[in-house]
């Protein structure tokens, strides 16, 4: 299913690099690639600091690592198995126009964010008027 969106993003992606900025097809797939790889990279050296740091902790508190990180996989297992889907419940209860399909807009106020979007539909209509 993902490999399909994937495909379609690459193709969009090449094909804007080619109309509107001249990049040929051979340099748009090499930046692809050195974006993925690289994403890939930043993934493994995010998780390894903050398992390291997790050990620290461990040590400084004189904790075995295997029991650390069995418990700490537990408690993450735990949230987003249960506690996450609780949570989008409540949420979903509370304002069901989260997920509501035909209902464009809440039954509450958000000031800031219709703030903005008039800001944002009042730059629109004035570039449009130009």
């Amino acid at each position: 299913m993902w490999a399909t969106g994937l495909m379609v993003a690459i193709v969009i992606t090449v094909v804007i690099m080619e109309l509107w900025l001249s990049i040929s097809l051979l340099e748009t797939i090499l930046a692809l690639v050195l974006a993925f790889s690289l994403s890939l990279v930043m993934i493994q050296a995010t998780g390894a600091t903050t398992l390291m740091g997790e050990f620290r902790v461990g040590y400084l508190l004189q904790t075995p690592a295997q029991l650390q990180y069995h418990i700490t996989q537990l408690i993450g297992t735990l949230f987003a198995t249960i506690i996450a889907p609780a949570i989008f419940k409540i949420f979903t209860t509370a304002y069901p126009y989260i997920i509501a399909e035909g209902e464009k807009s809440s039954s509450t106020k958000a000031d800031a964010a219709q703030a903005r979007r008039c800001e944002i539909s009042g730059q629109v209509e004035n570039k449009l008027s130009e």
